[in-house]
């Protein structure tokens, strides 16, 4: 069976301030998700890349689950540890993310596609350019930083935050958008396939929840920070990712060394859920 969900956000940005924005946020949420029991986020690649569909940055991370096993995986995997690799391609506007989990091999996979717009309303009908079949298994989320449930951990609020630098916000009401400008809006398909008769469907079920949570995590954070990022250049940004990458080497490196000090970058929220291992590149 194949689940395939498309999220859309709609975000007080444009797309170019939201790759920004985006690629701020994830590693911002890598540190922070990177905790003292072995779980967290290591960076193994982050370079550009060219091929014969286009250019752009390719990255590949492992996700070491450590100690906090998600309820989903024990019921598969009864181990105390399991690596997710991740890697993908962002030719922004558009990006396509590939998980896997060698332990499950083909019985498990996961892709992300994601493709931004401008000045849109939410409602463009194929924009991943979906085959009929694949259409007709597609449904359609819509997800709203301001007003869906707050997933548990997650401490930034759009509803109670204005920046200083660009005067957006606060995002209040069930139409904020019609109140803030700019507006884009981010189209975040998810194809899951689990092939472990028994258990499939209840998986691909949560993956997705976990997913829906990631997003919304990630988009109240890009926004809540923005005036941390919004004057940023990109040569800038990408400064910040690989310092981020080496501070994330450096606690992976320490962990593996019995002879250092088990340091961690941050514990303020150690991974306890599988949102914060099964992709939070797209």
């Amino acid at each position: 069976m194949v689940m395939i969900t498309e999220f859309r956000i709609k975000m007080p940005f444009t797309t170019a301030e939201y790759q920004r924005g985006l690629l701020y946020g994830i590693a911002e949420i890598s540190k922070e998700s990177s905790g003292s029991n072995g779980e967290g986020v290591e960076i193994n690649k982050n370079e550009p890349f060219e091929d014969g569909s286009g250019e752009g940055q390719y990255t590949k991370k492992t996700y070491h689950i450590g100690s906090s096993l998600p309820g989903f995986v024990s019921l598969i995997i009864p181990s105390k540890a399991l690596d997710v690799y991740e890697e993908s391609w962002n030719a922004y506007p558009f990006c396509k993310t590939v998980i896997s989990c060698p332990l499950l091999g083909e019985r498990f996979n996961m892709t992300l596609l994601s493709m931004y717009k401008d000045d849109d309303d939410g409602n463009t009908y194929n924009v991943h350019n979906l085959s009929k079949d694949m259409l007709t298994k597609r449904k359609i989320v819509k997800l709203d930083i301001a007003n869906d449930e707050f997933p548990t951990g997650c401490t930034d609020d759009p509803r109670n935050f204005k920046s200083e630098v660009t005067g957006r916000g606060p995002l209040i009401g069930k139409e904020w958008e019609k109140k803030q400008t700019p507006i884009m809006w981010c189209y975040k398909l998810v194809i899951v396939e689990m092939n472990i008769w028994g258990i499939q469907n209840k998986v691909e079920s949560k993956i997705i929840e976990f997913e829906r949570n990631m997003f919304l995590r990630l988009h109240r954070r890009m926004f809540c920070s923005i005036d941390q990022w919004i004057n940023l250049s990109m040569e800038q940004i990408r400064d910040f990712e690989d310092q981020t990458a080496k501070e994330l080497h450096n606690l992976f490196d320490d962990r593996k060394s019995p002879k250092k000090n088990q340091t961690t970058v941050s514990t303020s929220n150690s991974l306890k859920h599988a949102s914060e291992l099964v992709s939070v590149e797209v």
